[in-house]
């Protein structure tokens, strides 16, 4: 399932394109930059700023994410690999720990 999310701040008014999976009532977002070694520029900027609006289908709600560890990073994990295996691939070659991230809905 793919999306726009906007972070806030919003860098220069860009909103960046994601691929997400559903998880309860919100999204788990995965920080893979395609393997690389480094972290997408949109993993740091949501841990600054925890604040996003999702646009999918034309419909924008704002969500409010956090960065998964523990038992629910692996749940999260397992849920997105399960979902494209290629996740897999990009964890052996990034020599880091993949970030992930859950949007929740904001009432």
């Amino acid at each position: 399932m793919s999306f726009v999310v906007r972070f806030f701040p919003v860098n220069y008014g860009e909103s960046t394109p994601l691929v997400g999976i559903p998880y309860g009532d919100g999204y788990i977002l995965i920080g893979s930059n395609f393997g690389q070694a480094h972290h997408p520029a949109w993993a740091s900027n949501l841990r600054a700023h925890p604040n996003a609006s999702l646009t999918r289908s034309g419909l924008t709600r704002a969500y409010l994410a956090r960065e998964v560890r523990g038992g629910e990073r692996e749940t999260c994990w397992q849920k997105t690999v399960s979902h494209y295996a290629g996740y897999a691939a990009c964890q052996a070659r990034a020599g880091r720990e993949i970030a992930v991230f859950v949007l929740e809905p904001q009432e």
